[in-house]
């Protein structure tokens, strides 16, 4: 029989069980991101792989340091694709991305259409409360200096 050290066991007990709270909040892809989505096979991965295969100072990095700079020049030329890029791909693009994020910001815009405030009954409650909180530190306070 193996003992083990109650932390040895204690750690391998808690990683059974998903944490609460690490779910990653989805961000808004930015335009070159979706234009990548869309090209990077097409358009820019050979132009990536060319660029890296004839760069010595790439080759001669380490494993770490190469994926970094194979991450900046691969940032770099999709940049650099996007300024060249006809209007017709910025207009397919642009129309993605408006498709992605536009309709859910004309969907917030529609929920405040009579053109009252968002705040509820609750809110104003809740408004109340913490101006009641702060007279009754006043009140601590000249109670304190007396």
């Amino acid at each position: 029989m193996r003992n083990k050290s109650p932390q040895v066991l204690l750690a391998r007990y808690l990683n059974k069980f998903p944490k609460k709270g690490t779910k990653k909040s989805k961000r808004k892809h930015t335009i070159l991101e979706v234009y990548s989505d869309r090209y990077y096979k097409s358009k820019l991965q050979g132009l990536v792989n060319d660029e890296l295969k004839n760069d010595q100072e790439f080759q001669s990095l380490p494993q770490k340091k190469q994926q970094a700079y194979q991450l900046s020049a691969y940032r770099r030329i999709r940049a650099d694709c996007w300024k060249n890029e006809s209007d017709e791909v910025k207009a397919e693009i642009q129309s993605i991305f408006d498709e992605e994020y536009g309709v859910k910001a004309e969907q917030d815009d529609k929920d405040n259409v009579d053109g009252n405030d968002s705040e509820t009954k609750e809110d104003e409650d809740n408004d109340n409360d913490l101006n009641d909180d702060e007279d009754d530190e006043k009140i601590l306070l000249q109670h304190r200096q007396e």
